[in-house]
C-alpha cells in the first residue's frame, strides 16, 4: 500500500488509483462497479501480482491500491456504508443498518494472491449480498446509504458541463440521421439490441485501432457511436446524460466524456466510449449486447 496520513488522505487519493484498474483489459472485466465484475478482475492479478510482497512493490503499488479501492466502493454499492482507517490501513464498513463485519479491501486482495482462487472477491460479494437480501426481506423500504467517495461517486454537474451536455446531446440528436446515412446506410438503427451487433461491424471498420477512438479524424463517428450507445441503454434503463470537466486535483473515472446516470442514488452509469474502446481493443462479439443486458429492469419480485 501506499504512504497515506489517514482516513481524509486515501479517500482523496482512491478515486486516482482506480484509474489505474480502468487500465486493466482481458477476460470480460470492465469498471462497472458491480459484483460481476469481480471475478474478471480477480482473473487478471496473476498477470500484476505473482506473489502477495508484489502488492507493496513501489511499481504495483498504485494498482494495488487502486484493486483494493475498486472493491471496496462495490462493497459499498451494495451495502451502503463508508471508508474507514484502522492503524494505518483502509477499511470498509457497511451501512451500520445492516449489521456486517468490517472488511479490509487491502487483506482480500492480498487472499486473493496467495491462494490464486480466482473467487474471493467474490465470495465477499456473495457473503455480503446474502444478508443485504435478509435484510432487505424485513426492512423493504431500506436503500443503501454511501458516504461520497471523491473522483468516484457522481456529483453534481456544473453550469458550465450541464450546459456542454445540453449542447452536445442536441447536436447528437440532430445529426443522427446524417450520421446513419454517412456510416451505416444499410444498417437498421432502431435503438434496439440487433443494432449493436451492426455498430461493432462499423467499428471495426471505421476505428480498427484503440487509438482511433481519439483520432479527432474521427471524431464525428466516435462521437455519434457513443451517443447511440448511451441512447440504447438509457431507454431500457431509464437515466441522463451528465458531464464532468477533467479535474487533475480531483480525477474521476467518469470524467471528459458523456455518461448516462441512472437517477436513483445506486443507479448505474457508463461512459459509453469506454465500452466501445474494449470492444475495439479485445474485439469480442456481443460485448456491447453484454452491456445492454446489465441495463434491462429487474423482473419484478427478483
Amino acid at each position: 500500500m501506499g504512504t497515506y496520513q489517514g482516513l481524509d488522505d486515501w479517500v482523496g487519493h482512491v478515486g486516482l488509483a482506480i484509474l489505474q484498474v480502468e487500465g486493466l483489459e482481458g477476460d470480460g472485466f470492465e469498471v462497472d462497479f458491480t459484483g460481476a465484475s469481480l471475478a474478471p478482475l480477480e482473473r487478471l492479478l496473476p498477470s500484476y501480482f505473482v506473489a502477495t510482497n508484489d502488492i507493496s512493490d513501489p511499481e504495483q503499488q498504485e494498482l494495488a491500491d487502486g484493486v483494493a479501492g475498486y472493491l471496496g466502493e462495490v462493497l459499498m454499492r451494495l451495502a451502503g456504508g463508508a471508508w474507514g482507517w484502522d492503524d494505518g490501513e483502509p477499511f470498509v464498513h457497511a451501512d451500520d443498518a445492516v449489521g456486517l463485519a468490517t472488511v479490509y479491501p487491502l487483506r482480500i486482495l492480498a487472499r486473493a494472491v496467495a491462494d490464486m482462487s480466482g473467487h474471493e472477491f467474490s465470495d465477499v460479494y456473495t457473503e455480503w449480498s446474502k444478508v443485504i437480501g435478509q435484510h432487505r426481506l424485513s426492512n423493504p423500504d431500506w436503500r443503501p446509504e454511501k458516504k461520497r467517495t471523491p473522483g468516484v461517486d457522481p456529483v453534481e454537474m456544473s453550469s458550465a458541463d450541464a450546459a456542454y451536455i445540453a449542447t452536445w446531446v442536441a447536436e447528437r440528436r440532430s445529426t443522427f440521421e446524417q450520421w446513419t446515412r454517412t456510416y451505416g446506410p444499410d444498417g437498421t438503427w432502431d435503438f434496439g439490441p440487433e443494432s449493436l451487433d451492426t455498430l461493432e461491424s462499423l467499428l471495426l471498420q471505421q476505428t480498427p485501432l484503440p487509438k482511433d477512438l481519439r483520432d479527432p479524424a474521427h471524431r464525428e463517428f466516435v462521437q455519434g457511436a457513443a451517443w447511440y450507445l448511451g441512447e440504447v441503454v438509457r431507454r431500457i434503463g431509464g437515466g441522463d446524460w451528465v458531464f464532468r470537466t477533467m479535474d487533475p486535483k480531483s480525477p474521476s473515472i467518469y470524467a471528459g466524456d458523456p455518461c448516462v446516470q441512472q437517477l436513483d442514488p445506486d443507479g448505474r452509469r457508463v461512459k459509453p466510449v469506454v465500452i466501445l474502446r474494449d470492444f475495439v481493443r479485445n474485439r469480442v462479439p456481443g460485448t456491447l449486447r453484454e452491456e445492454y443486458a446489465r441495463w434491462l429492469p429487474e423482473p419484478e419480485g427478483s
